[in-house]
Protein backbone atom coordinates (compact mmCIF):
# COMPACT_ATOMS: atom_id res chain seq x y z
CA UNK A 1 0.00 0.00 0.00
CA UNK A 2 1.38 3.40 -0.91
CA UNK A 3 -1.13 5.45 1.11
CA UNK A 4 -2.92 5.06 4.43
CA UNK A 5 -6.71 4.92 4.15
CA UNK A 6 -8.51 5.13 7.50
CA UNK A 7 -10.93 2.25 7.97
CA UNK A 8 -9.35 -0.07 5.40
CA UNK A 9 -9.22 -3.66 6.62
CA UNK A 10 -7.18 -6.58 5.31
CA UNK A 11 -6.50 -10.19 6.19
CA UNK A 12 -2.76 -10.90 6.07
CA UNK A 13 -1.90 -14.51 5.21
CA UNK A 14 1.86 -14.56 5.82
CA UNK A 15 4.48 -13.83 8.47
CA UNK A 16 7.05 -11.24 7.46
CA UNK A 17 9.38 -8.55 8.80
CA UNK A 18 10.98 -8.21 12.21
CA UNK A 19 10.78 -5.91 15.21
CA UNK A 20 8.36 -3.01 14.70
CA UNK A 21 7.59 -4.09 11.15
CA UNK A 22 6.79 -7.73 11.94
CA UNK A 23 3.41 -9.02 10.81
CA UNK A 24 1.72 -12.38 11.22
CA UNK A 25 -1.42 -13.90 9.75
CA UNK A 26 -4.55 -12.12 10.94
CA UNK A 27 -6.88 -9.15 10.52
CA UNK A 28 -5.39 -5.66 10.31
CA UNK A 29 -7.00 -2.22 10.01
CA UNK A 30 -5.65 1.18 9.07
CA UNK A 31 -6.25 4.15 11.39
CA UNK A 32 -5.24 6.68 8.74
CA UNK A 33 -1.57 6.74 9.74
CA UNK A 34 -0.59 3.10 10.34
CA UNK A 35 -1.66 -0.55 10.12
CA UNK A 36 -2.76 -2.12 13.42
CA UNK A 37 -3.55 -5.74 14.18
CA UNK A 38 -7.07 -6.38 15.43
CA UNK A 39 -7.23 -7.98 18.87
CA UNK A 40 -7.42 -11.76 18.83
CA UNK A 41 -9.22 -12.18 22.15
CA UNK A 42 -12.24 -10.59 23.76
CA UNK A 43 -14.66 -11.07 26.61
CA UNK A 44 -16.47 -14.37 26.28
CA UNK A 45 -20.19 -14.86 26.88
CA UNK A 46 -19.56 -18.02 28.91
CA UNK A 47 -17.02 -16.47 31.26
CA UNK A 48 -13.29 -15.71 31.20
CA UNK A 49 -10.23 -17.13 32.91
CA UNK A 50 -7.04 -15.47 34.04
CA UNK A 51 -8.64 -12.07 34.68
CA UNK A 52 -7.05 -9.44 36.89
CA UNK A 53 -9.40 -6.83 38.41
CA UNK A 54 -6.77 -4.09 38.05
CA UNK A 55 -6.69 -4.44 34.23
CA UNK A 56 -9.82 -6.45 33.26
CA UNK A 57 -13.01 -4.65 34.22
CA UNK A 58 -16.22 -3.17 32.89
CA UNK A 59 -16.32 0.56 33.53
CA UNK A 60 -14.54 3.82 32.83
CA UNK A 61 -11.04 5.10 33.50
CA UNK A 62 -11.99 8.77 33.70
CA UNK A 63 -14.23 10.81 36.03
CA UNK A 64 -17.35 10.00 33.99
CA UNK A 65 -20.15 7.76 35.22
CA UNK A 66 -20.68 4.33 33.69
CA UNK A 67 -24.36 4.08 32.72
CA UNK A 68 -26.18 0.87 31.81
CA UNK A 69 -29.50 1.20 30.02
CA UNK A 70 -32.16 -1.44 29.49
CA UNK A 71 -34.36 -1.07 26.42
Amino acid sequence: MTAHIAGMCIYNTSASGSGGTAVSPGMYYNDGTQWLRMPTSSWQINGNTGTNASVNFLGTTDAKDFIKKDY
